[in-house]
């Protein structure tokens, strides 16, 4: 976002590093890039970062959001197997081995739902700081210059995307159109405010 908005040149090893990071090479990369990617439309510079920040923040918003009701769907019906293998251990007239694989299968029951609910949580978490961080955002008022505010929300953004779950396979795609709309919506309304207030 940084090399990006501000338009801030890698050095060579660096550049090396990012590329060996990646796991498709730099020609499948380029015949898949988006040059629309971001909506912002500025120059490079403090403005164009913060613009930028803020699609970033408002879409893994949603992504989170998202994230959190599949979670919770899924949390819901691993919670009913959990109950009903845990039921199903209630003694009943079985041989020692199939009584033995039933309480494996609850005990992996109970992993799989705690580990659910602690993603659940996480997304929620990482929903409401992205929330706030969007606040904050809007109440930058100079955005032609780098700020110790910028920069502290850029710095929470980044810790609060990297410590969150990832999102479960299909999110993206299932709600892409939606929250597209939700932007351009959102682009609007910031928009009429900032000609209204100038």
């Amino acid at each position: 976002m940084l090399v990006e908005g501000l338009g801030l040149q890698l050095r060579p090893n660096e550049r090396l590093q990012r590329e060996t990071d990646f796991s498709v090479s730099s020609a499948a990369g380029k015949a898949n890039e988006d040059p629309a990617y971001y909506a912002t439309r500025a120059s490079r510079g403090a403005e164009r970062l913060v613009e930028m920040l803020e699609e970033s923040a408002f879409w893994s918003s949603q992504l989170m959001r998202h994230s959190k009701t599949f979670t919770t769907i899924m949390f819901g019906i691993l919670g009913l197997v959990t109950i009903a293998a845990i039921v199903g251990l209630v003694p009943v007239a079985m041989p020692t081995r199939l009584s033995a694989v039933r309480a494996i299968a609850a005990a992996f029951s109970v992993v799989v739902v705690a580990d659910m609910f602690g993603a659940l949580i996480s997304f929620d978490r990482a929903q409401r700081r992205l929330d706030q961080l969007l606040l904050r955002l809007d109440a930058v008022t100079k955005r032609d210059a780098l700020s110790p505010e910028i920069v502290a929300v850029l710095t929470e953004y980044n810790s609060t995307v990297e410590g969150a779950p990832m999102f479960p396979p299909g999110i993206y795609e299932r709600h892409q159109e939606c929250i597209n709309r939700l932007w351009a919506e959102r682009r609007s309304r910031t928009k009429s405010r900032s000609h209204a207030s100038a």
